[in-house]
């Protein structure tokens, strides 16, 4: 079976941050480097514990850009307006992670005034019909809208896949109106305000009385509840529905061929890490030494 494994590196980034002291992993010149080891040790996890199931696996790294939200801030410019910058302890070791993954012989990508969740979503358009399975790594809600027969999710935080199956088991209606619930009710993570007065139990009740369909939802003789709300919306509807949508049409391509830990045994890997100061037994047992 051939999977295609898309990391959501930016997300995992501040995720291995975060859980991660920086103080307990720091080199002689005192600079943090707990995001590099924390990112390095969730990928090596992850490949390992699904090549179990599934021997060949093509891994993608998907980053952010330093201008991702230019797009969308021109849209809304409050469009993540409520982000915090990196703390300095972090600052210096998204360059490091870049490294790291090209030291892992790991395919990355980085598209100027794109999210890593464009590409990822390019990705998965574009390759879903290349391959069996594709498995997003991520804890991002913003994954939920990409999901399909053969593309699910994981939720690293959870530890657990989620299927196109799974969410509508949760949510009561297809995934593929999953940008109108976000646009209904807005999204306080990407500063992304809803039409005030719905909540999640009006916003599936509207998505399933019109079945997502915008045409019936601003229809004037269509009925449903709150639609009073709807009608006096509708330009921040729209709006919304045009930055939570993700794009699909980036220009991506695939690694050579797919991955295998033996392209870990090299120089390039067994440097970096040396550079890091990094002697963790679970990363240098992939070195040549």
């Amino acid at each position: 079976m051939m999977i295609l494994m898309i990391l959501d590196i930016s997300n995992l980034i501040y995720r291995a941050f975060y859980s991660i002291n920086p103080d307990n992993f720091k080199r002689s010149d005192g600079l943090s480097t707990n995001a590099v080891y924390g990112v390095a040790t969730m990928i090596i996890k992850l490949v390992k514990s699904f090549k179990k199931d599934y021997p060949n696996i093509t891994l993608v790294a998907c980053l952010d850009s330093p201008t991702c939200s230019q797009n969308r801030k021109k849209q809304q410019n409050t469009y993540k307006n409520n982000r915090l910058s990196a703390p300095s302890q972090l600052k210096h070791q998204f360059i490091w992670i870049r490294d790291m993954l090209n030291a892992m012989d790991i395919h990355n990508v980085e598209y100027e005034n794109y999210e890593a969740d464009d590409l990822i979503a390019s990705y998965t358009s574009k390759f879903s019909n290349t391959f069996d399975k594709i498995i997003i790594v991520s804890p991002d809600k913003d994954m939920y809208q990409l999901l399909d027969s053969n593309v699910s999710i994981y939720n690293p935080r959870k530890k657990m896949i989620e299927s196109i199956d799974d969410f509508e088991y949760t949510f009561g209606f297809s995934s593929q109106n999953f940008v109108l619930y976000q646009a209904l009710i807005g999204d306080k993570i990407d500063n992304v305000i809803g039409v005030k007065g719905i909540g999640h139990k009006h916003a599936v009740n509207i998505i399933k009385q019109t079945n997502g369909d915008l045409n019936l939802l601003f229809d004037e003789d269509f009925a449903y509840i709150k639609k009073n709300l709807i009608m006096h919306n509708k330009e921040l509807i729209i709006s919304n529905l045009s930055i939570l949508t993700l794009c699909k049409n980036i220009h991506v391509k695939l690694p050579s061929s797919s991955f295998n830990f033996k392209q870990l045994k090299t120089q390039k890997f067994e440097s970096f890490l040396d550079s890091m100061e990094i002697q963790a037994k679970h990363l240098r047992q992939y070195t040549t030494k």
